[in-house]
């Protein structure tokens, strides 16, 4: 069967209408009609399993991320990017930790990528309440810090586009603390969600911190 995201699809809409309904709750039908037919679509059309389980994994993330966020939908939110490798005590980590403390003092939310480091010294600074932990699964080395693992929006993904999507869909301003041993994802890289704002590739936050030499940020 030929399946057509514009045309009727005959007892196949009557199914999906009837599974709507069963399930009860379910709004904006026409886009989740579209997700399930694109589902079965890609059933027919996929010649990988790698091909299936991606998809597969990158909608079921999505989903949990904006259930995750979606409370928070007003609040505004800076998303901090830095080394893992940072430690306590060195000068830029402790500049991290006043930067998110600056930042839930002026009523921001800070979004980290939940890892060590730098992530970790904006989300002590920001403290669980205003701190999100968007952390990806590896099989190595990251891992969600402590802090981010008490917040209200802390979520693991197994893709880095995932993981970004968060951060760029807003226009959200970012900062990027840099650092010699630092693992770039290269924040600076257009985003494809960045598309829709006007910004190359976002808002680049513009606080400043008084006694901190702004040459290491």
């Amino acid at each position: 069967m030929k399946i057509s995201f514009t045309k009727n699809n005959g007892p196949l809409d009557e199914i999906i209408e009837k599974l709507m309904e069963t399930a009860e709750g379910i709004g904006r039908q026409k886009y989740v009609r579209e997700m399930i037919l694109a589902s079965l679509k890609a059933g027919q059309e996929a010649d990988e399993n790698a091909d299936l389980k991606l998809m597969n994994t990158t909608l079921k993330e999505m989903r949990f991320t904006s259930k995750v966020f979606g409370p928070y939908r007003n609040v505004r939110k800076v998303t901090v990017f830095g080394s893992a490798r940072t430690l306590p005590g060195d000068p830029v980590y402790e500049m991290a930790k006043l930067f998110g403390k600056k930042l839930a003092e002026t009523g921001y939310m800070v979004i980290t990528g939940g890892g060590g480091g730098i992530m970790q010294a904006v989300n002590e600074g920001a403290g669980p309440e205003h701190s999100f932990g968007v952390n990806i699964r590896l099989p190595f080395e990251e891992k969600p810090n402590p802090v981010s693992e008490e917040t209200r929006g802390s979520s693991r993904t197994s893709i880095f586009s995932t993981a970004k999507w968060p951060s760029s869909k807003k226009r959200m301003p970012w900062r990027s603390f840099r650092a010699a041993s630092a693992r770039s994802t290269r924040p600076w890289r257009r985003s494809p969600w960045c598309k829709r704002a006007n910004t190359i590739p976002c808002r680049s936050c513009s606080w400043t911190i008084p006694t901190v030499p702004t040459g290491h940020t």
